[in-house]
């Protein structure tokens, strides 16, 4: 963590990594799965306002909806939300295992 100002001067930085990691992490799991399934519910709604013509464009509805349009165009593409989808080192389905 050295930080060059000029060429002959080195300063060290003042923080700790670890109190750089804490400002990273702001929420804790549970509340991180909770913020992304109302996010994702809010991506679903942005995009059947789309596809139902309430917007003319991705980002007009990803704005409406608090979302970012790259979101939006990727469900349009066919991409699922990652958490609700089967792992790719899974090789059985669900009622294979059970």
């Amino acid at each position: 963590n050295v930080l060059y100002h000029r060429a002959c001067h080195i300063t060290e930085c003042a923080t700790f990594s670890w109190h750089r990691e804490l400002h990273v992490r702001k929420a804790m799991p549970q509340q991180q799965n909770s913020i992304l399934i109302q996010q994702e519910g809010r991506i679903i709604l942005a995009l059947q306002a789309y596809r139902t013509g309430q917007f003319k464009s991705i980002r007009l509805a990803a704005a409406a909806y608090n979302v970012h349009h790259y979101q939006i165009s990727r469900r349009l593409q066919g991409i699922t939300f990652r958490p609700t989808t089967q792992p790719n080192c899974q090789k059985l389905t669900k009622s294979e295992e059970q």
